[in-house]
C-alpha cells in the first residue's frame, strides 16, 4: 500500500461516522466550558448584582475539560465504547452543577420582580446568557447521550484483494 493511501485506509477502518461525530461533541464540550466562563467573566466586568457573579462554579469548566480529557485517553487505549459514556456523564454532572449553583439566584430574581406589576421572566438579570448557557450544556448533554449509545468503532470490514494485490 502506497504511504498516501494509508491515511484513507485507516480513517475508513479505524473509526465510524458516528466516532467524527463524537469529536465534534467533545470540541463542543470545550467551547461550552470557555463559553461558561466567558459569561461570568464579562459578568464581573459590568455593573452586576453581587449574588448573581457569586454564583460562578469552578466545578463547571472543569467538568466539560475533563470529559474531553478522558475521551481522547479513553480513545487512545481502544476504549472507544466507554470514552463517549464518560464524556456524557462528566457534561451531565456540569449541567446540574450549573442548575444547582444558579437556580436560588434566578428563584430571589423571580420573587423581587413578582412583587412589582408587569413583570416579565426576561427582566431577570442575564436571563439571556443564563439561557444560552443551559441550552449549550443541554444541547451537549443530549446528543452526547446520543453517542454514548452509538457504536464508535467501524465494523470490522471484509478486504478483498484484486489480482494485483490491492485492496479495495
Amino acid at each position: 500500500m502506497r504511504k498516501k493511501d494509508k491515511l484513507p485506509y485507516i480513517i475508513k477502518t479505524r473509526k465510524s461516522v458516528a466516532w467524527y461525530f463524537a469529536l465534534i461533541l467533545v470540541l463542543a464540550s470545550i467551547a461550552g466550558g470557555i463559553l461558561y466562563i466567558y459569561y461570568f467573566s464579562n459578568l464581573i466586568n459590568r455593573e452586576t448584582p453581587a449574588a448573581l457573579v457569586d454564583t460562578f462554579n469552578g466545578a463547571i469548566p472543569a467538568l466539560m475539560f475533563i470529559g474531553p480529557v478522558v475521551f481522547f485517553i479513553l480513545t487512545f487505549f481502544k476504549r472507544d465504547n466507554f470514552a463517549m459514556g464518560v464524556t456524557a456523564v462528566l457534561n451531565f454532572g456540569a449541567l446540574i452543577a450549573f442548575i444547582l449553583s444558579i437556580y436560588e439566584f434566578v428563584i430571589a430574581e423571580i420573587n423581587a420582580l413578582a412583587m412589582g406589576t408587569g413583570w416579565s421572566i426576561t427582566d431577570v438579570t442575564g436571563f439571556t446568557g443564563i439561557v444560552v448557557v443551559a441550552a449549550f450544556q443541554i444541547g451537549v448533554m443530549i446528543f452526547g447521550n446520543v453517542l454514548a449509545w452509538t457504536r464508535l468503532n467501524a465494523s470490522p470490514k471484509m478486504q478483498v484483494l484484486d489480482n494485483h494485490g490491492i485492496i479495495y
